[in-house]
């Protein structure tokens, strides 16, 4: 999974699969309705995922988590837009696009009282940084907020069929001193997303339908610490890390497969309407519960209260 070569080298050097460290993990292809590139996942975050330990679910209802972390009754995260277009895409993404991406964002994690508020838009045509480059100048002369503040990125060049349609970044536990290739992981924090992909856009060349800006929240989910419900494609190994999504062998490769079995010797059917799989965005509804633990504990524990100056950090 990938945007380029370039963004490899950024953000997969020295990567495993979140399944397990030592497991070399498959770097397969897969023919989805939507290619992620956050597949794998560097180091820095499966070491900072597997802190977050959460004690068996209760029959009252949420888990009671482990050291003196407590549940809060909700989220409200600043968000941050910027649409970045060739010279030949601009003008490309609609205003409108950007509201409704908004409004889809705090429909679907509402359930999770989760809230999203737009603080502001940028807009910039640079053929470079629209060709899916992840650079630390880009990085530098975009982001706004601390590590707390959600920044989305919609670069024209994610529409071409040959990258991935989405990235995101995982949460470290110290963004400022872990990195890859030199900058650290606050610098290059949030997600990437697939312009075409917005409400009201043209969809993806192999899947139109997708047009439901339901893949910003599934990169939004990585941001929050959520891996992909088939992480390690296997049925044996820890997987998600999250224990109230079913084992999935392989992913969900575009449609709505009700009763997809990849893993028949372990519990429950295949999530296919999880956002952290791969249907097809009409099929998708839900986090789980667990899946709602760990969000919450991931940004108390790794991103809340972090803020700095991105501009005065020096290279690791």
């Amino acid at each position: 999974m990938r945007l380029t070569t370039t963004l490899i080298a950024t953000f997969a050097l020295q990567t495993v699969s979140v399944d397990a460290a030592t497991t070399g993990a498959q770097h397969a292809s897969h023919p989805a309705s939507r290619h992620c590139g956050s597949h794998y996942a560097p180091e820095a975050a499966i070491r900072a995922a597997k802190s977050l330990k959460l004690e068996k679910r209760s029959r009252g209802g949420h888990a009671q988590l482990l050291g003196s972390y407590k549940r809060p009754e909700g989220l409200v995260i600043p968000t941050y837009l910027h649409v970045i277009e060739s010279k030949k895409k601009a003008g490309f993404v609609k205003q409108q696009w950007l509201y409704d991406q908004m409004k889809v964002l705090n429909e679907t994690y509402a359930p999770h009282n989760i809230q999203f508020v737009l603080k502001n838009i940028t807009r910039t045509v640079n053929d470079k940084w629209a060709a899916n480059d992840l650079s630390k100048d880009k990085s530098l002369a975009l982001r706004q907020g601390g590590y707390d503040e959600l920044n989305i990125y919609f670069e024209t060049g994610l529409m071409a069929e040959d990258v991935s349609t989405g990235i995101c970044t995982f949460p470290v536990k110290d963004p400022v001193h872990e990195g890859e290739d030199g900058t650290p992981y606050a610098v290059l924090d949030g997600c990437h997303v697939n312009p075409g992909t917005l409400p009201g856009g043209p969809g993806q060349t192999w899947q139109p339908k997708d047009n439901k800006g339901k893949l910003a929240t599934h990169e939004v989910g990585h941001w929050f610490g959520l891996f992909h419900t088939f992480s390690g494609t296997n049925c044996t190994g820890e997987g998600d890390m999250v224990s109230d999504t079913p084992a999935e062998g392989a992913p969900t490769n575009g449609g709505c497969p009700t009763g997809k079995d990849s893993c028949p010797d372990r519990p429950g059917l295949d999530p296919i309407h999880n956002y952290m799989d791969y249907a097809d965005q009409d099929c998708q509804h839900e986090f789980t519960p667990g899946q709602e633990d760990r969000m919450y504990m991931s940004f108390n524990t790794l991103r809340k209260g972090r803020t700095f100056d991105i501009q005065k950090l020096g290279p690791i």
